[in-house]
């Protein structure tokens, strides 16, 4: 089972020498409130349905395989650089949104079909007809039964469209926080050598017991332990591209196997963890 799983995560994760997850996310993200927005036309104007509906059940359809590619590929992703988690919340409701969207739409779709070419036939159909009246009353019932559709359909690609720009958002600045801090940390580095230098040797000199770092596991003061270090993980709680929960439940503990089987041996993860050392622990 465990092989199956890594297998798929490693189908999803790159294309080449490149990440999957950037290459397909754009296809959910713009494609997907696109189609959204033209079965909301197609509700309302009946010659907007006429024309554009069956090419909105298509963009809604290939949005929603995207979604599902995107969501896979940005979970194989994250098993590298961590997951952010308001992020996959939102990708979460983003794909069952699409889902329910697809199935709508195209069930509008079938419906219109067939009421247009019932209508068709009635207007050719003489009116002097033994079911000319049949006729006539198909039609109507198949007209309520579209309108109601339309309705349900576009209400769903408001949500979907909706959630596609909360998930787009949400991605972005989980992307731009985690550049934002890589840029800083390297600035700093890069400025401050001697000074950090120094601040370094003062953490190294500094020894605590694991009894210390269980006395900070709360939000307002939350140590770690890993690999026989200290860190002071408090300013990277909200910080964190993974969302806030995850660093609290490191509070006070012994965070070393936690985070191995979050990041491995991720340089961008072990770059930023450096920032917060703040000693040893005791052996």
């Amino acid at each position: 089972m465990q092989t199956q799983v890594l297998a798929e995560s490693e189908f999803f994760s790159s294309v080449g020498d490149l990440p999957l997850h950037p290459l397909v996310v754009h296809f959910s993200v713009a494609l997907l409130p696109v189609a959204a927005l033209l079965l909301v036309a197609a509700a309302i104007v009946p010659a907007v349905r006429r024309r554009v509906l069956g090419l909105s059940v298509i963009g809604v359809l290939v949005g929603t395989v995207a979604t599902f590619v995107s969501k896979e590929s940005g979970e194989a992703l994250a098993e590298t650089v961590g997951l952010p988690a308001e992020h996959a919340e939102w990708a979460d409701r983003l794909m069952v949104g699409s889902v329910i969207l697809s199935v709508l739409a195209v069930i509008w779709w079938i419906v219109s079909r067939r009421v247009d070419g019932a209508r068709r036939s009635a207007a050719t159909s003489p009116s002097g007809t033994a079911d000319g009246g049949v006729r006539n009353r198909t039609p109507r019932k198949g007209g309520l039964l579209g309108t109601v559709l339309g309705l349900l359909t576009a209400i769903a690609a408001v949500v979907v469209l909706v959630f596609a720009i909360f998930t787009g958002h949400s991605g972005a600045q989980a992307v731009w926080s985690g550049s934002s801090t890589e840029s800083t940390g390297e600035s700093s580095t890069a400025a401050g050598g001697e000074a950090a230098a120094t601040e370094g040797s003062s953490s190294d000199s500094q020894i605590y017991a694991m009894s210390d770092v269980e006395q900070h596991d709360n939000s307002e003061s939350c140590w770690a332990a890993m690999d026989g270090n200290v860190y002071d993980l408090t300013d990277w709680i909200a910080k964190h591209p993974g969302g806030q929960e995850a660093i609290n439940g490191l509070c006070g503990t012994d965070a070393t196997e936690a985070f191995q089987q979050q990041h491995g041996s991720n340089e961008e993860a072990q770059s930023a963890l450096a920032d917060f050392k703040i000693g040893a622990l005791e052996d």
